[in-house]
């Protein structure tokens, strides 16, 4: 496969190799195209010539966002013959307490927003929404990923969704749901359901939103409650949503209470919005030996197929068997060691599947697992998401150890060597049968981290990952020192696609 070129810092304004020459070109080509993209940026950057600004790289105002966009630039380009895998910008987020990161969003007007429960952040103004004491919010300088904006609400939030059709920023958290001005000026609404720990939107306004693990509420356009489903023998992890196809769709695991294991199988249902089961993948009463346990973890529907990540324990799993019918074994695929399940002390490996969202047939899937001279580690998988082309997505913690880790670099940065538990992030073909690429972060010493937000443009990727309290640090660019201040910690990263 081919790989990203490597990372150069430009000084000056010769003309862009690739219209995502910043996160910012890559927002203007997500909404212009490529074309008009690279005129808009070349116009920016001939202006600030014509100001003074050609020596160097530029940045103005505090935390980076002054300046017009065009003063600060990276080379993010094309994939080419290397192992470098370039970076637009990767910093480190946080106070000097413990903060947590919880999704990132794209939204519109080329805003870049994290959202979480953040320590007081120096130099950030805040704004108090619906009485909040909670930063729960931050806005992100489009070039270098810098907070600029803090949003006070009434707790923490854990989920994130920008609403497709109006661009409002929809927040699930400890206050339930809310709905905010795409520019996080005012609140248009909130429900207080309970806790939210995953949200869903889709093209007609439809909102579903998970509280705790058993239950679901589908809200409407306002905020209105539509359906409520409960499933107090289930452990639900993520919800997907399609209301004009009538369709709800609910995702985790539940024990197995029969036969001859004592595990856990996947739950994948699709349900009418009337609460109606339509169809059940996985959920058999007896695994017929395929003991490991295993669970279906995150979702995202898009047209006419739904897009699945689960995991598995190690061992044989139903991952290998049709959904349908537990007797039925799916055919051995072909892959390199990464993708294949054979070899000893898997600890936990993820499994990836593309559903029919009409009737929960199978149409592709693919393993990924860590190897160490084929011995498998652990892989966690917390993030999913699918791009305009249909290439998959997916973030996490590997433990050990990912393809090709010992030659790669990340804007133009050694990896260091493996220590503790790494955020990752792998990429698929549109039909998973190819892995494009498989990256870890690490740059210095013990560094426990995971992926815990990914949001995708026409073109490029926004990253959140968790850094646990410690010394260790994940690659920033391009300041290579971007400063931890102290306890648990996030971390940014945005590039090309």
């Amino acid at each position: 496969m081919s790989r990203p070129a490597s990372v150069a810092q430009l000084a000056g304004p010769p003309p862009l190799r690739s219209c995502c020459a910043l996160v910012a070109g890559l927002l203007l080509a997500a909404e212009f195209g490529c074309g008009r993209a690279d005129y808009l940026l070349e116009q920016r950057a001939s202006t600030s010539d014509q100001s003074g600004a050609r020596s160097g790289v530029e940045r103005g105002g505090a935390g980076g966002s002054g300046g017009s966009v065009g003063q600060l630039r990276f080379e993010c380009g094309l994939p080419a013959a290397s192992q470098d895998f370039p970076l637009c910008a990767a910093r480190n987020v946080g106070s000097t307490n413990d903060d947590r990161l919880a999704a990132v969003a794209l939204g519109r007007d080329r805003r870049l927003w994290v959202a979480g429960a953040f320590g007081e952040l120096p130099g950030v103004p805040t704004k108090r929404l619906d009485n909040g004491t909670q930063v729960a919010l931050l806005e992100l300088a489009p070039d270098t990923l810098s907070p600029i904006r803090g949003i006070r609400l009434p707790g923490g939030a854990r989920a994130l969704q920008v609403d497709p059709i109006d661009g409002q920023l929809v927040i699930g958290g400890d206050f339930g749901v809310m709905s905010l001005s795409p520019d996080a000026s005012t609140v248009r609404w909130r429900q207080p359901i309970g806790v939210v720990s995953r949200l869903a939107l889709d093209q007609a306004g439809g909102i579903a939103a998970l509280i705790g693990a058993h239950q679901v509420e589908v809200l409407r356009a306002g905020g209105v409650r539509e359906t409520s489903l409960r499933d107090d023998g289930s452990e639900l992890l993520d919800v997907a949503l399609d209301s004009r196809a009538d369709a709800l769709y609910v995702v985790g695991s539940r024990q197995v209470t029969s036969g001859t294991c004592m595990g856990t199988v996947p739950v994948l249902r699709r349900y009418a919005l009337s609460g109606v089961l339509v169809w059940r993948d996985y959920e058999f009463a007896d695994p017929k030996g395929l003991c490991a346990s295993s669970r279906g973890l995150r979702l995202v529907v898009k047209g006419q197929i739904l897009y699945y990540v689960g995991d598995n324990e190690g061992g044989n799993s139903v991952h290998s068997v049709d959904p349908k019918n537990v007797a039925l074994a799916l055919p051995p695929q072909s892959g390199d060691e990464y993708s294949v399940t054979w070899g000893k002390a898997i600890r936990r490996y993820a499994f990836l599947g593309e559903f029919s969202v009409t009737d929960g047939k199978l149409l592709a899937r693919r393993f990924l697992l860590p190897r160490d001279a084929h011995v498998g580690g652990q892989l966690l998988v917390s993030s999913l998401a699918v791009d305009a082309a249909g290439r998959v997505i997916v973030g996490g913690q590997t433990s050990c150890c990912i393809a090709d880790r010992d030659t790669q670099t990340v804007a133009g940065q050694s990896l260091a060597t493996f220590g503790s538990d790494e955020a990752n992030v792998a990429t698929f073909s549109a039909d998973l049968s190819t892995r494009l690429a498989w990256h870890v972060f690490t740059r210095q010493g013990d560094s426990p981290s995971t992926v815990v937000g990914l949001a995708v443009g026409t073109d490029y990727v926004l990253v959140a990952a968790q850094l646990i309290s410690g010394l260790g640090r994940l690659t920033t660019w391009p300041e290579l020192d971007s400063p931890r201040l102290g306890g648990a910690d996030g971390w940014l990263a945005a590039w090309s696609r």
